[in-house]
């Protein structure tokens, strides 16, 4: 991003330097959103929740296609950023065959010829195209038994509808800054162990540095202090 741009995307999302204003740009804003939005999955791998099937729509189409490896990490964010509308020009990427389900919520279909995902394909992200609700009756037919909505927080997260399979709406806050981010991500891991997902503890906890500490003991002092029963005869 900094080869194409002459700009870090980390330093626009951070806001050093003051460069924080241009992510009101769409073609930042874009790529920025794409951005957390993959990290958010791979923040999940490491708890070990892999999805066994993925559907987005607008940028999350991209960050969709990137979490069942049909698109590069690298390659997701300069498609990102150049989709700003229906005539954009955009950069020649490769896409390979998903490793996973992949669903279009654009479409409404799992997108199984890697021969559609061309530039065409990625346009449609733009033109108000939706077939959201047609993507997630696919999605269920998958068998899948737990969804985690990974949306951008107010993105659209109240559009999913996929009873009687739980969903966990773990909306993702624009803020860098937000409070309590962590303590959230905890409590969905939490709710996606209730429901049966198999969670690597080792991976949730992984990078923190804990020791045992010795506590001081109680000090208990051995006294007894047994109630008596009290003589009430008069």
């Amino acid at each position: 991003m900094s080869q194409e741009r002459g700009q870090s995307l980390l330093e626009v999302m951070f806001g050093n330097g003051g460069a924080g204003e241009q992510l009101s740009q769409p073609d930042w804003a874009n790529s920025a959103a794409y951005t957390v939005q993959a990290a958010f999955t791979a923040l999940w791998e490491s708890a070990g929740i892999r999805p066994s099937a993925v559907m987005g729509w607008g940028i999350g189409e991209i960050a969709a296609a990137h979490a069942a490896e049909v698109l590069s990490l690298e390659d997701g964010p300069k498609l990102a950023m150049a989709l700003t509308g229906p005539e954009a020009a955009l950069p020649v990427v490769p896409a390979t065959p998903p490793t996973s389900t992949w669903i279009s919520g654009n479409i409404g279909d799992p997108v199984q010829d890697i021969a559609r995902v061309d530039n065409a394909f990625w346009r449609r992200l733009s033109g108000g195209d939706d077939s959201f609700g047609s993507g997630s009756k696919a999605l269920l037919e998958t068998d899948v038994n737990l969804a985690v909505v990974a949306e951008l927080a107010g993105g659209g997260s109240e559009m999913v509808d996929l009873a009687p399979i739980p969903v966990l709406d773990c909306g993702i806050s624009p803020e860098v800054d937000s409070p309590g981010g962590a303590g959230r991500f905890l409590e969905a891991v939490a709710a996606a162990y209730e429901a049966g997902a198999q969670v690597s503890f080792p991976g949730l906890f992984g990078g923190e540095e804990r020791r045992r500490i010795s506590i001081p003991e109680y000090p208990f002092q051995r006294r007894s202090f047994w109630v008596r029963q009290r003589n009430t005869a008069r």
